[in-house]
C-alpha cells in the first residue's frame, strides 16, 4: 500500500508539469494580453508604441519558452511571481483569496457528502419506495438547474422576500467581528447551505446506484435470513461494501467543488478564490491564472491520493496487495 502510495506521489511532478506547460501555452494563444488590458483599463488608445514598452517591460514580447523558463524558475525559487495588473504579490493574493474559498467550499462539501451518503443510502435501500422517488426528482431538479439560478433563487428568498439573511459579502468575517461566530454564521448560511444542495445532488444518485448493486449480493440476503437487523444490515455489509465507488465520486468532486464555487461567489459578492480568477482572465493576468491552475492541478491529485488511501481503509485486500 505504501509503496502504491508513493509511486502515485512519484507521478505528481511529471503530470503537474504538463499541466503547467499546456495551461501556459492555452494562456498565450488567447487574444490580447495585460498590456492591452491596462491600457484598456487606463482609458487609452491601444497605441502600438504604448503596447511595446508595456509588453518590453514585463517580458510579455519574449519568446513562449523563454517566458515559461522564466516563470518556471521563480516557481522553483518559491515564488509564485507577481501580478502584472496590481503588482501585488500573487502568494499574498492567492492566500487571501484561497483562504475565503475554503471557508465555505469545505463546510458545503462536508454537508453535501452527508447529506448524499445518508439520503441515497436510504433510497437505494428502500428502491422505488416515496422516499426514493422524492430525493430522485429533487437531486435531479438540482441537477437540471443551473447553480448560479439557485443561488439566485435562494438569495431573492431569504434575503429579499424573507429578508432573514445577509444578501451576500464577507465584510464582518474580516473585520473586528471576526472572531465572533455569532456574527460570522449569517453570511455562510447562503453560499454554503446552496453549494452543499449541489454537491449533494450530483454524489445522491452514485451512492444509491451502489447501494442497490450491494443489495443484491449473497451476503446481503445472508446476514438478512440469519435476522439480522435492517439498520446492521444496511451499515455493516450495504454501507461499508459500497464505499468503494462512493469514495471514487466524492474525492473527484472536492476540486470541482472549488471550481464551481465561482459562480456561487460571484452571486454572493464572496471575493474568493474563483472572483479572481475570473478577474485574472478578463485581464490576462497570466501569473496570477498560472498560480491558480497550479494550485487546482495540486488539489485534483491530492484528491486523487486521498481516494487511494480511502480505498485501502475501506477494503483491507488493497492493503495488503
Amino acid at each position: 500500500m505504501w509503496r502504491y502510495i508513493l509511486q502515485r506521489v512519484l507521478i505528481f511532478i511529471p503530470t503537474l508539469f504538463g499541466i503547467t506547460v499546456i495551461s501556459f501555452v492555452v494562456i498565450a494563444m488567447a487574444p490580447g494580453d495585460a498590456a492591452t488590458a491596462m491600457l484598456a483599463e487606463g482609458g487609452e488608445i491601444a497605441k502600438a508604441a504604448q503596447l511595446a514598452d508595456l509588453r518590453a517591460k514585463y517580458g510579455l514580447d519574449d519568446p513562449l519558452p523563454i517566458r515559461y523558463a522564466r516563470w518556471m524558475g521563480q516557481l522553483l525559487r518559491g515564488n509564485l511571481g507577481t501580478s502584472l495588473i496590481d503588482s501585488r504579490p500573487v502568494s499574498d493574493t492567492l492566500a487571501h483569496t484561497v483562504g475565503l474559498t475554503l471557508e465555505f467550499t469545505v463546510p458545503a462539501f462536508i454537508i453535501g457528502l452527508v447529506l448524499a451518503v445518508t439520503l441515497g443510502a436510504w433510497s437505494g435501500f428502500r428502491p422505488l419506495s416515496r422516499f426514493d422517488r422524492v430525493v430522485s426528482f429533487g437531486s435531479m431538479f438540482v441537477i437540471a438547474t443551473p447553480s448560479f439560478v439557485l443561488a439566485l433563487l435562494a438569495l431573492y428568498l431569504l434575503a429579499v422576500r424573507l429578508p432573514i439573511l445577509p444578501s451576500g459579502g464577507n465584510r464582518d468575517m474580516l473585520g473586528a467581528d471576526a472572531a465572533n461566530l455569532v456574527n460570522r454564521l449569517p453570511y455562510f448560511v447562503l453560499p454554503v447551505s446552496t453549494l452543499a444542495f449541489l454537491t449533494a445532488a450530483e454524489i445522491i444518485r452514485y451512492v444509491r446506484d451502489s447501494v442497490i448493486d450491494v443489495c443484491g449480493e449473497d451476503y446481503v440476503r445472508t446476514a438478512r435470513a440469519k435476522g439480522l437487523a435492517e439498520r446492521l444490515v444496511l451499515a455493516r455489509h450495504i454501507l461499508r461494501n459500497s464505499m468503494i465507488p462512493i469514495i471514487t465520486i466524492s474525492t473527484l468532486r472536492l476540486p470541482i467543488v472549488v471550481n464551481g464555487a465561482i459562480l456561487i461567489e460571484t452571486v454572493f459578492g464572496w471575493g474568493g478564490m474563483g472572483s479572481r480568477i475570473a478577474l485574472a482572465v478578463s485581464q490576462r493576468d497570466f501569473p496570477v491564472i498560472m498560480s491558480a491552475t497550479l494550485v487546482t492541478g495540486v488539489a485534483v491529485l491530492v484528491s486523487n491520493l486521498i481516494a487511494d488511501i480511502l480505498y485501502g481503509v475501506a477494503d483491507p485486500r488493497i492493503r495488503q496487495g
